[in-house]
């Protein structure tokens, strides 16, 4: 009788079990298809799928549910569609990310806004302890700051790195997120790690400069190396960033730690609009006799470069040719040293002497032939060089 009972019910028992383990697979399949469906921001598809009975919160391998990957990828009516099936609108996935955090990082404003009305956390955090303002400050969604700003998101919170979204603004070069955050209060003297308006002189970005000045940032603020954001500009060659924070009261003497001033470091270095830098210290009357620590003057600096307009400015204004650095050179022998003919000629125009020599003997002549400057060899010579 028991054989007869299991030849009768063992059949039965399979046929369900396999229809069970049939309805999870397509289950599954249908899970993965309305997963695909939100990726690639089909949004009939997205409807299609759950209306045959997909899971609204099934997850990728990544844990991301449906909701979040439409909040990334789709429009408000996707995400929509999820939400009016129950879809959990705080569901993260393994990265700590909430849809909110996504849509704003993407800057999906609509996403932004129908989330937010649903209830959205607008201080959710990502693993990073990053909010959705921070997200769409540091990819440069001015609509969805805009947005966040007026919903009153915390303008100073900081990820993991301290950053607030001024500061990642700052390092977008995103001026006009700048001014949306100042405007609605952002401090501009508020970062750990330096002030805000050092890194913008320090980044060429003179607009930003001036939005930050104008919001009360300290323009004496200084780094770990005496450099205040007058003397990071003029280093970098930004004439608006300098004439921006000279009009605002920057000190145009103020002194690094290794002694250098805003001409000084201007005169150092090489860069495309450094003669501009320059031109604008000098008729702002900033001192042409310092000195920097290896002794150079201004004038020094200019001619080394053989910038002829920087160095007749200088001259103009009473800077002295014969100063010399403490071996003796003086900015003719710089100036021939280097090879720079246009400002050998301008030097002995203005009177420099062409027999100056330094401490061990040697002319402008001497230098020029030591380094091979043919062209400025001759041209001493004819004019009667020893």
């Amino acid at each position: 009788m028991k054989n007869i009972l299991l030849t009768v019910i063992l059949p039965f028992t399979l046929l369900s079990l396999d229809r069970s383990l049939a309805g999870e697979a397509g289950s599954k399949s249908l899970d993965a298809e309305l997963i695909q469906a939100a990726n690639l921001c089909d949004t009939a598809a997205v409807r299609q799928f759950l209306e045959e009975g997909a899971h609204v919160e099934a997850r990728d391998e990544y844990g991301a549910r449906p909701l979040l990957l439409a909040a990334h990828y789709c429009d408000a009516e996707a995400a929509k569609l999820l939400l009016d099936k129950g879809a959990k609108i705080e569901a993260r996935d393994n990265y700590g990310s909430t849809p909110v955090l996504l849509a704003a990082e993407q800057g999906k404003a609509e996403v932004v806004k129908l989330l937010l009305d649903r209830g959205a956390n607008i201080e959710a955090r990502n693993q990073y302890s990053s909010t959705p303002l921070l997200r769409a400050a540091a990819f440069g969604h001015a609509e969805v700051v805009k947005l966040l700003l007026a919903r009153h998101a915390s303008i100073e919170a900081e990820d993991k790195g301290h950053r607030t979204a001024l500061w990642v603004a700052l390092g977008q070069g995103n001026a006009e997120i700048v001014r949306l955050l100042l405007d609605c209060g952002a401090k501009p003297d508020l970062h750990h790690d330096g002030a805000p308006l050092l890194r913008a002189a320090g980044n060429d970005e003179a607009e930003i400069v001036k939005l930050l000045v104008d919001a009360g940032a300290d323009v004496e603020v200084k780094n770990q190396y005496g450099l205040t954001p007058l003397m990071t500009a003029a280093t970098y060659g930004d004439p608006e960033a300098v004439e921006a924070l000279l009009e605002h009261g920057a000190n145009l003497e103020a002194k690094s730690s290794d002694g250098s001033t805003v001409l000084l470091l201007a005169a150092h270095q090489n860069r495309p609009k450094r003669a501009q830098v320059v031109k604008l210290l000098v008729e702002r009357g900033a001192n042409l006799k310092v000195r920097d620590n290896q002794f150079f003057t201004p004038l020094m600096l200019e001619a080394r470069w053989g910038d002829v307009d920087a160095v007749k400015l200088l001259l103009e204004k009473g800077a002295n040719p014969e100063a010399e650095l403490m071996d003796g050179r003086t900015a003719l022998l710089l100036a021939a040293e280097q090879g720079k003919l246009d400002t050998v000629k301008l030097l002995l125009d203005k009177g420099a002497d062409i027999q100056a020599k330094d401490h061990r003997g040697r002319t402008a002549l001497t230098l020029a032939e030591e380094q091979g400057r043919t062209e400025v060899v001759k041209f001493l010579k004819e004019r009667g060089a020893k």
